[in-house]
């Protein structure tokens, strides 16, 4: 994108832009993608390119593409990432992080702790989210997942929700759907193999299967414990597939007292190491900050939300209602290492009613165990892919971290995290070079311009 650089003092897939008197500019990390008029960070399916704006691709990552008039922003196809938007006086900034946001506009003193509450909206689902997370002196602050979101001067913001076309109805059109979203994605992405983390619960197992299918290199990336100290070691499902693993083992921290959720009190000592999983909410997928040679460059399957999309009881909802807000503090760290992040139950989430009436067929009966973690349609992947039943689901298990004192650490976490970004963002104001694009860039910006005259 023109008016754009990329930078080193950048995360590999962290982006910036701002709109200022009809003019547009920004920074961008060197692994972020585009074109003359497009960039993009992550990997894309089911249409040719990001610069479509096509509402029914998937967008594992996220862009933006300016017409010189009209900016458009594309949120992630999911809600384990987002899109913000700072709208003030004269000008506009938007981001994927919402650290870099404010570094972006000078804001070191935003209030991380006020937004809490709408920040974890995001559980309501995409209906119900808040769009609008702060309002005070420094602006209006925005967030989006799923969307394609145009902005034009005064007609200010407009939202279109992603549609993704999915037409399957049997278990095996469902599985192919996923390995082809996963296939295209890594591909447009770029990927050099595939890492998924893996326990001894379903969606996981789940996950190592599709992994599996894929081909290619994989490693499959294991905790050793859950947060209440049972072992959650997903080692035998990976062997059953014969991935190769690597066991991380889980910080021991002291408990709050006669706390049934397990909840634990990070120090001080340990902010270096935390804060950039702290992004207003909480420090949930802490416990996955694994090495960055295991992840970078690569495709991570997580199975987020599968509690929701793949149990059999679970109520049916299009619109990505969650429980919690896990997945959501991993990105971040995804910018810094610059991997392809896909939560696996989250694509095709729109089709909810009909996953839910498949994992009550008489087709997934041979996979289903009539108990409260009844999960047949992830049962069936691993089990047909080699995985023996004993090993997995058979009963539930936490592995997000919960910090006790998060309220005390929180304003520390998320300075730390802006002062990694205030050195890229000084860059706003420097002169852009004269191009942006790589050889492969303008490539692709080319084959794209033949395409639309033809």
């Amino acid at each position: 994108m023109r008016n754009v650089r990329r930078i080193d003092e950048a995360p590999p897939q962290a982006w910036l832009l701002r709109l200022r008197n009809g003019q547009l500019s920004g920074v961008a990390g060197t692994a972020v993608k585009g074109g003359r008029d497009w960039l993009f960070e992550g990997g894309w399916a089911f249409t040719d390119t990001p610069r479509s704006l096509s509402l029914s691709g998937v967008y594992l990552g996220s862009g933006a593409v300016w017409d010189g008039r009209r900016l458009s922003l594309i949120a992630p196809s999911h809600s384990a990432d987002a899109v913000y938007v700072l709208e003030r006086s004269g000008e506009l900034f938007a981001s994927n992080s919402l650290a870099f946001l404010m570094a972006g506009a000078g804001i070191s003193d935003f209030p991380i702790t006020l937004v809490r509450k709408p920040l974890l909206s995001l559980k309501s689902g995409l209906k119900a989210y808040d769009r609008c997370i702060y309002s005070g002196p420094e602006g209006i602050v925005y967030r989006f997942f799923n969307a394609i979101v145009r902005y034009e001067g005064r007609a200010g913001l407009k939202e279109r929700q992603q549609k993704a076309d999915v037409r399957f109805e049997r278990f095996e059109e469902y599985r192919n759907y996923l390995l082809s979203a996963i296939r295209q994605a890594s591909e447009t992405y770029g990927s050099s193999g595939t890492a998924v983390f893996v326990s001894r619960g379903y969606d996981s197992a789940a996950c190592a299967a599709l992994a599996k299918a894929l081909g290619g290199p994989c490693t499959a990336i294991c905790v050793d414990l859950s947060r209440f100290g049972d072992p959650d070691d997903g080692t035998e499902v990976a062997k059953a597939l014969g991935l190769p693993t690597v066991l991380l083992e889980r910080r021991h921290r002291e408990k709050l007292p006669r706390d049934r959720s397990a909840q634990e009190f990070v120090r001080p000592a340990e902010y270096p190491d935390l804060f950039e999983f702290y992004v207003g909410m909480t420090l949930a997928d802490e416990c996955l900050r694994a090495p960055a040679d295991l992840l970078a460059g690569r495709t991570v399957l997580t199975g987020f939300h599968g509690d929701k999309i793949w149990d059999r009881g679970a109520q049916a909802s299009p619109d990505l209602v969650r429980g919690d807000s896990t997945g959501a503090s991993l990105g971040e760290f995804r910018l810094r290492v610059g991997f392809l992040h896909v939560p696996v139950p989250m694509l095709g989430f729109r089709a909810h009613k009909k996953l839910r009436a498949m994992s009550r067929s008489s087709q997934m009966e041979p996979w289903t165990l009539h108990n409260n973690y009844d999960r047949p349609i992830a049962r069936r992947m691993a089990e047909e892919a080699g995985v023996p039943r004993h090993l997995f689901g058979q009963r539930k298990r936490a592995t997000a971290t919960l910090a006790a004192n998060l309220g005390e650490a929180a304003p520390h976490l998320f300075r730390m995290l802006l002062a990694r970004y205030e050195p890229a963002a000084r860059h706003l104001d420097v002169r852009p070079r004269s191009r942006f694009l790589s050889a492969w860039s303008a490539l692709v910006d080319r084959v794209a311009a033949r395409s639309e005259a033809v």
